[in-house]
């Protein structure tokens, strides 16, 4: 049995996503009413318990606001499979690494990710690995396949294992696309070294 050692992702490690958020950002001059919604950074989406809401910071004031859920950029890093990432079409993050072998995703709805590493952060920088995973499991041979050949369940997880990055400052880009639906979504995205426990028994 082998597991992932993972690295904890905190908000230094994300260089970039073209995730976004579909409710609005706190700010400390918006007076908010009982029940609005706001996203606090990276900490969260936060409604608002009481009326004349004005400048509580909502990860530092429980009086005011209740935590509801991680915000959409952050779900694919919460350490749960339930909350995902969502995006129309396709989703792309940079990540920051450092020295791992192996790199998971899980919870996914797509048809193809791909993951490359590099020494830093510059698209310039040598690249380390480059790997391409088709989660469609259906092989079409011919035009009789294609027209009447349900399609089958698409797998929902892809492990990168072959990563060997040795790099302090090595960054990885994933590309999450979907193309036969229209919106692509990850659970969660970890890495990592990955550790033998031992062998199975009956």
């Amino acid at each position: 049995m082998k597991v992932i050692k993972p690295v904890t992702i905190t908000e230094d490690l994300l260089v970039s996503t073209n995730a976004v958020e579909t409710t609005p950002e706190w700010s400390s001059t918006t007076t908010y009413g009982i029940n609005d919604v706001v996203y606090y950074g990276y900490k969260g989406i936060y409604k608002s318990l009481t009326s004349s809401n004005l400048n509580h910071q909502p990860d530092t004031s429980i009086n005011n606001w209740l935590w509801i859920s991680s915000t959409n950029k952050w779900s694919m890093f919460d350490s749960q499979v339930s909350t995902t990432t969502d995006r129309m079409t396709s989703i792309t993050v940079k990540l920051k690494i450092g020295a791992i072998d192996t790199l998971a995703l899980l919870n996914l709805t797509a048809s193809v990710v791909s993951v490359t590493v590099r020494e830093t952060v510059s698209d310039s920088s040598p690249l380390i690995y480059s790997g391409t995973q088709s989660l469609d499991n259906t092989i079409l041979l011919d035009w009789y396949d294609y027209f009447f050949t349900p399609l089958a369940e698409r797998r929902t997880q892809a492990v990168f294992y072959s990563v060997n990055s040795t790099y302090a400052n090595a960054h990885a880009t994933i590309t999450i696309t979907n193309t036969l639906d229209v919106e692509a979504s990850i659970g969660l995205v970890t890495f990592g070294n990955l550790v033998t426990l031992g062998s199975t028994e009956l």
